[in-house]
Formats: structure tokens, C-alpha cells, sequence
């Protein structure tokens, strides 16, 4: 991933509003045709059903990260979902916090990613 812009996705399966939020974001991406890269951090038993289901519908070009026992995302300091963190082609952080309806996250894509 280096020199990409990156869209760092937390998220629970299980949990109904973070499969909406991340599932959302990840699609417009797609939609929108940024140049940007997703990365998703699963968080949960890979054999629960949302848990497979998410990984199934997810974007074809998203890294998905299965860490269920959140020992990755313990290990960064980011265990909270929806989540995101979005870093510019040097990696810097340029959004860290929240990613349902409403919150800054799209703003912050739409100006760093752009639409191709």
C-alpha cells in the first residue's frame, strides 16, 4: 500500500448498525470511484453468519483483515466500530473517528480521494 491513499475500515458484523455503516462506506467508494484503497479490520468469529456475509459482499478490491479476537486492532490501539481512518499517500492520518450517516468521514474522502 504504499503511496495509496488508504480508507482504514473498522467494523463488527455482528453488530446490525456497524455491518450498515461499513457496508455503506466501502460501497461508496466504489460508487464514487475514488482513488482510494479500503483495508477492513473484521472484528468477530469467522464462523458467524454476518461475519461470512460481510466478507462475501464486501467490494472485490477491499483488503479484508480478519481479526477476530480484535488482537490486531488491540494491538494499534483501535478496537471501537464503525470506525475509520483515512491516510493520504504518505500515510499520514487524515480522518480518525467515526464512520456511519452523518459523520465527517465522506466529507474528508471527497477531499482527499477525489472522484476519477
Amino acid at each position: 500500500l504504499a503511496g495509496k491513499k488508504v480508507l482504514g475500515v473498522f467494523t463488527e458484523p455482528t453488530c446490525g448498525s456497524c455491518y450498515e455503516a461499513s457496508m455503506t462506506l466501502l460501497n461508496t467508494v466504489v460508487e464514487r470511484d475514488f482513488d482510494i484503497t479500503p483495508v477492513v479490520f473484521i472484528f468477530g468469529d469467522t464462523a458467524l453468519a454476518p461475519v461470512q456475509r460481510f466478507a462475501g459482499e464486501a467490494p472485490s478490491n477491499t483488503v479484508l483483515i480478519s481479526d477476530p479476537q480484535e488482537d490486531l486492532g488491540r494491538s494499534i490501539g483501535q478496537t471501537s466500530a464503525p470506525y475509520a481512518v483515512i491516510l493520504d499517500e504518505q500515510h499520514v492520518v487524515r480522518y480518525s473517528g467515526a464512520s456511519g450517516k452523518g459523520s465527517p468521514v465522506y466529507e474528508y474522502l471527497e477531499q482527499l480521494a477525489g472522484a476519477r
